[in-house]
């Protein structure tokens, strides 16, 4: 989680027009309790306390995309463990989120931190940088 919180660090201090601003503005998009609940206290740590933080909290990645649709945000973080639907194959839930971020690239210039268990081969990280994630960090967290 300390990688997460040094990104979001970076992200937030540097090209995050929300840091001119008192609220900061954070969607975050995991299945896991947990790991929401941690990141969402990790923000607010670093935010505090000169700002205060807005959180959008989802679970599907078709959530996400709908939420960028209505919402501009300072940072997404979306941990991609399952976020979509578990009748597909493992390879094709690999190429819908490198899909899905693509899509959300191209509708918000949100800074986006993408973080999963799994990797499809040594270019999966970057391929999701390709299509515009800004940092990729893999689970579990050290």
């Amino acid at each position: 989680m300390r990688k997460v919180l040094g990104v979001a660090v970076e992200v937030l201090g540097t090209g995050c027009p929300g840091v001119r601003r008192l609220t900061v503005t954070v969607l975050i998009c995991s299945s896991e309790a947990t790991y929401r609940a941690a990141l969402r206290l990790m923000i607010e740590k670093l935010c505090k306390p000169t700002k205060q933080c807005v959180f959008t909290v989802v679970q599907r990645l078709d959530a996400v995309l709908a939420e960028a649709e209505r919402h501009r945000f300072d940072l997404g973080i979306l941990i991609f463990n399952n976020l979509l639907a578990v009748e597909f194959a493992w390879q094709k839930r690999i190429e819908q989120t490198i899909a899905a971020i693509g899509d959300l690239k191209a509708r918000s210039p949100v800074p986006l931190i993408a973080i999963s268990a799994c990797a499809n081969g040594p270019d999966f990280e970057a391929q999701l940088r390709q299509v515009g994630a800004d940092e990729f960090l893999f689970l579990p967290f050290q």
